[in-house]
């Protein structure tokens, strides 16, 4: 590939035309997938008809919330001893930066992409000063993670893998004045670019995601003269170009600017949820869910509309209306006379149907097992008769995850040794930090500059803590901590004492205090140096604790949301069980 032949960048807009086309139908579906995520009251654009039981957005918000975490950490390791101090000086500016480009929030879009198609994020470094890159304002040197949507994607088509494609690249608005200005484009190029305003549809007159919102067929008129641009990376080549959207065969990128410089692995980043032999693109979490969606809300739909319908009447044998109107107007209590009062009768018409109802039933379990379980991820209802056994199963539902979880780590993964690299090889970083001194509470200055630089960064092991990926709330951190001191700490305390190790009290019960709301500061004082030594004799002739008595008491209730459950009373109720004999037989109380 010559960017700088007329030829190859012809053949090349044809082929970045093509393979635009056959995304297409990706990103359709990526659409019609979103719109029932949203349901119909989201925007212009929304899902055309109600969406009463979203449970396609309930199940992909639960994978996305077991996925990623908070605040994703790194880790760093140095393959040699001698470099560990500066292993812990590339992991706190590594971790500076996580924070400074906000990748939590990257990663959270990313997975949401792959649930709906496939999730991409570019990582690069901005060399042009403080300029909208991919819909980001970036300042000069400083690494960036953009999230690429699918509408704005194009690949390699004619690959059977990711490794094997030959260009991958985006598209992204950019004001006018800026690219002219920003260094990294040809300005008389730039000028000649056709302006314009935000899409809505694609040049195809395919729908965009960004179009939900606002609706596909509203006006777009900008504050600022933008211009589209296509960065397409050539991994073969080793090449970086930008071509005008408006003109594909348009090179715009000077020629100094070509040569890639970055990862060896270029800045984009791949994440997907299912292979698919033989084929690129991946299988996203949405395809294998949308069509019980839509069911169970085509049937929920059909129940509201048999519900309204309802009616309950009060019939009675012509001639007998003033009995009839005697009933209508009595009270509840009254008593009235009637001339024939074993002929009058309430009859009801209509209503939700009992076995579609039962289907219903049995289509959110089929939900849920397709689903992997996914109620039980989400910690909705109990899965197992016992205390135990519901346990063991919330512990099998997350395997369920185990590999969602994977990809993400290692896409996680690869983010962050691509932005350690950009830290390692920056040469006119000055990051200023602060690192605590080991055993103690001061913390010091310190900056990561190409001084701090020493041997080489294949030295370095750059990872993600599996931690840090997921959501731990305060109680459920306060929860861990106590199985660690309970299991690990404090059978190893004599050892610890005699190694000089101590634990440092207050803040393990300020760790408690906040996992648990408890009011640490007003139940407990904590003494100064010079009052825990007036009590110190005191505390040596410590009371031995009173003697107590723990019961254990286990309680076993009916698993009323299993599959197994749903399946007796869909049995049930086809073998002409009433309701109520359904209800006493799953547990219920009527």
């Amino acid at each position: 590939m010559n960017p700088n032949d007329k030829n190859d960048m012809q053949r090349f807009a044809r082929i970045l035309d093509r393979d635009e086309g056959r995304l297409q139908c990706f990103r359709d579906d990526a659409v019609r997938f979103i719109k029932q995520y949203t349901g119909s009251h989201y925007g212009q654009g929304g899902a055309s008809k109600g969406v009463p039981v979203n449970f396609l957005r309930a199940s992909l918000d639960t994978y996305t919330m077991h996925c990623v975490g908070p605040n994703i950490k790194a880790s760093v390791r140095a393959k040699v001893q001698k470099l560990k101090a500066k292993a812990a000086m590339l992991k706190l500016a590594l971790d500076h930066l996580i924070h400074d480009v906000e990748l939590t929030r990257t990663v959270e879009r990313c997975i949401q992409g792959a649930h709906f198609g496939v999730g991409v994020a570019k990582v690069a470094m901005n060399k042009s000063g403080t300029v909208e890159v991919d819909g980001y304002l970036c300042d000069v040197g400083q690494p960036y993670v953009s999230y690429i949507s699918l509408d704005d994607l194009v690949f390699d088509t004619t690959a059977t893998r990711v490794e094997d494609i030959e260009y991958i690249g985006n598209r992204y608005k950019m004001r006018k004045d800026r690219a002219a200005s920003c260094g990294l484009f040809v300005p008389e190029l730039i000028e000649k670019a056709t302006v314009e305003a935000t899409r809505t549809t694609n040049k195809r007159g395919g729908s965009r995601a960004a179009a939900i919102s606002v609706g596909a067929n509203s006006r777009q008129e900008d504050l600022h003269d933008s211009i589209y641009l296509w960065d397409i990376w050539f991994p073969q080549d080793g090449l970086l170009i930008t071509v005008l959207d408006s003109d594909r065969s348009k090179q715009v990128r000077k020629p100094d600017m070509l040569a890639w410089d970055g990862p060896e692995k270029g800045p984009y980043h791949w994440l997907g949820f299912g292979e698919v032999p033989d084929n690129v693109f991946p299988l996203c979490t949405a395809s294998g869910l949308i069509d019980l969606h839509e069911e169970m809300n085509d049937l929920w739909r059909k129940f509201s509309r048999q519900a309204r319908r309802q009616k309950t009447l009060l019939a009675f044998r012509r001639g007998k209306a003033e009995d009839a109107t005697t009933l209508k107007d009595a009270n509840d209590g009254d008593a009235v006379g009637l001339d024939a009062p074993g002929e009058a009768k309430e009859v009801r018409f209509g209503g939700p149907d009992q076995v579609n109802a039962a289907f219903f039933t049995l289509m959110r379990a089929m939900f849920n097992l397709v689903g992997r379980n996914w109620e039980q991820l989400g910690g909705m209802g109990v899965a197992a008769p016992t205390l135990g056994q519901d346990q063991l199963s919330t512990a099998g539902a997350a395997k369920t995850t185990s590999e969602m979880k994977r990809r993400v780590l290692n896409f996680v993964k690869g983010i962050l040794r691509d932005l350690a690299w950009y830290l390692w090889t920056d040469e006119t970083i000055d990051l200023p930090l602060t690192m605590r001194v080991a055993g103690t509470d001061v913390s010091v200055p310190v900056s990561w500059t190409p001084e701090q630089r020493e041997g080489k960064f294949l030295d370095y092991d750059v990872d993600v803590v599996p931690y840090s990926m997921q959501d731990l709330s305060p109680d459920a951190l306060a929860q861990a901590l106590g199985n660690v001191l309970g299991q690990f700490i404090l059978p190893m305390m004599p050892l610890m004492q005699a190694q000089g190790i101590g634990l440092k009290i207050e803040e393990i019960l300020r760790i408690f205090g906040e996992g648990f709301g408890l009011p640490v500061d007003d139940i407990i004082q904590f003494l100064t140096p010079s009052q825990r030594e007036m009590l110190g004799a005191v505390s040596e002739r410590g009371q031995k604790p009173a003697t107590t008595t723990r019961n254990e008491v286990r309680q076993t209730q009916p698993a009323k949301g299993t599959m197994q459950s749903a399946d007796d009373q869909m049995t049930a109720l086809l073998s002409g069980a009433k309701p109520r004999e359904i209800a006493e037989g799953a547990g219920v109380t009527m």
